[in-house]
């Protein structure tokens, strides 16, 4: 991983030192949404949202899907297209701080990664197409941090590696808001 993104994610731990302390209540439920990037089986946005629960202070239980338009292609008569669908479920535990109004947490979870492609070749003397589609487990691990705007909702910016019959990382942001016994 780049000397530049752990710079970044250092620089984001000690900036929210100073903020003022978060608790998530056990029953509190968490809706997000994300966007950002996945990286190791090719460079591409991804999109998605996941529902969490907290049964302790500490231990959220988190169901995920996630959509990775891995993009298609024309070059005169082929045209080719991607895409992948992330579903999967984890943990996030939380660790306490004094202080900040950011909890950083480490996540870790198993998935599946469904993946579908197709090519279709034509020319003068008919066309051509094949599609394929191949279902993997993962495990994923990794962290993140919730930054609270205010009591309810804030930022939360998580990088992910997944393991699996390819290893590849996933660096996202997203928006969450938090209901229910908070």
């Amino acid at each position: 991983m780049s000397r530049w993104l752990w710079t970044m994610l250092a620089g984001l731990g000690l900036g929210f030192a100073p903020l003022l302390a978060q608790e998530t209540e056990p029953g509190t439920a968490e809706v997000t949404g994300f966007a950002g990037f996945v990286s190791g089986i090719g460079t591409h946005g991804t999109i998605g949202g996941d529902l969490a629960y907290a049964h302790t202070k500490r231990l959220l239980l988190v169901g995920e899907f996630a959509f990775i338009p891995a993009g298609s292609e024309a070059a005169g008569v082929v045209k080719a297209s991607a895409k992948a669908y992330d579903f999967n479920g984890g943990i996030h535990y939380q660790f306490k701080i004094k202080e900040p109004k950011a909890v950083p947490y480490v996540a870790g979870g198993l998935g599946v990664l469904h993946s579908t492609g197709s090519v279709k070749v034509s020319g003068f003397g008919g066309a051509f197409s094949q599609s394929a589609s191949a279902t993997d487990f993962y495990l994923n691990f990794g962290g993140g941090l919730r930054y609270y705007i205010s009591d309810h909702w804030g930022i939360r910016p998580e990088l992910k590696i997944y393991a699996g019959d390819d290893t590849f990382m996933r660096l996202a942001i997203g928006i969450f808001y938090q209901f229910g016994k908070r």
